[in-house]
C-alpha cells in the first residue's frame, strides 16, 4: 500500500509539473520501459530554466510558478529514492524537457 502512495505521489507531482511547463496545447508523453529496472518518462515541450537545472531536485526550487512551493520535484525524487530507485532530469534536446523516473521492477523479491 505505502509503495503504491509513493508512487503516486511522484507522478502526480511530475505530471502536474509536465503539463504546468508546457505551452499551451502541447502534449505531455509519458513512456514506460520494462527490465530489471523499469524507466517511466515523462516528456514536454519547454526548456526547465539553465538557472535552477542544477538544483532542479532541491527542496523549494521554483520559477516563475504562481503558487509553487518548489516541494513537487524535491519530494519525487525522496520518494523514488526510498522505493530503491531515483530521477534524472535531462533537458539534452533543445525545447524539450524529459525527466526519467527509475524503480526495481520487482521491489519485494
Amino acid at each position: 500500500m505505502t509503495q503504491g502512495l509513493l508512487c503516486r505521489s511522484i507522478f502526480e507531482n511530475l505530471y502536474k509539473n509536465a503539463l504546468e511547463a508546457s505551452p499551451p496545447g502541447q502534449t505531455v508523453f509519458i513512456r514506460v520501459a520494462a527490465g530489471a529496472t523499469t524507466c517511466i518518462s515523462l516528456e514536454n515541450k519547454g526548456e526547465v530554466p539553465e538557472n535552477i537545472r542544477k538544483h532542479f531536485f532541491d527542496k523549494y526550487v521554483t520559477q516563475d510558478k504562481s503558487g509553487g512551493t518548489g516541494l513537487g520535484t524535491y519530494s519525487a525524487r525522496l520518494a523514488a529514492r526510498a522505493l530503491g530507485g531515483d530521477i534524472e532530469l535531462d533537458t539534452g534536446t533543445p525545447g524539450q524537457t524529459t525527466i526519467r523516473v527509475f524503480l526495481p521492477t520487482n521491489p519485494n523479491k
